[in-house]
């Protein structure tokens, strides 16, 4: 079986943390987004992000850590979702439903034997398609 902290130690080794989708539809009846950057940083994804020259809506989702155990926390992996307004040299975050956290539990990773990059694309396509977070900042997986 395979455990948790083997899946964390392969997505950190990876040094693919963060991905940034763009936010419109390809085709009015394609909700796919196409993936602009995947970074190992924040910083590094920005950069990367300017450099593509894409002006517009992005969803950047970053995969984080946690015990699992504090309150809010709805499982060990977080893909935290944030939706940013890139303007020229300038990209700011956009405040409203579409941010929030999809929570991914131990037990269900290790059933999967793994984190799927293809997740990311549903999540990306949920968001793309106007799916908002409800009372709280959460969705389980």
């Amino acid at each position: 079986m395979v455990t948790y902290e083997e899946i964390k130690n392969k997505l950190i080794e990876s040094g693919k943390l963060i991905y940034y989708f763009k936010g419109e539809k390809l085709k009015k009846d394609d909700d796919s987004p196409s993936l602009l950057v995947v970074a190992s940083s924040k910083e590094e994804g920005r950069k990367e992000l300017l450099k593509t020259g894409y002006q517009g809506i992005v969803y950047r989702l970053s995969i984080t850590f946690h015990t699992g155990k504090m309150l809010g926390e709805g499982g060990p992996l977080g893909v935290k979702c944030t939706k940013f307004n890139v303007e020229g040299n300038e990209i700011k975050k956009i405040k409203d439903k579409q941010t929030g956290t999809y929570w991914f539990g131990q037990k269900w990773l290790e059933i999967q034997r793994q984190f799927k990059e293809g997740w990311l694309n549903i999540i990306a396509i949920h968001l793309v398609q106007g799916k908002t977070f409800g009372f709280g900042i959460e969705m389980y997986i």
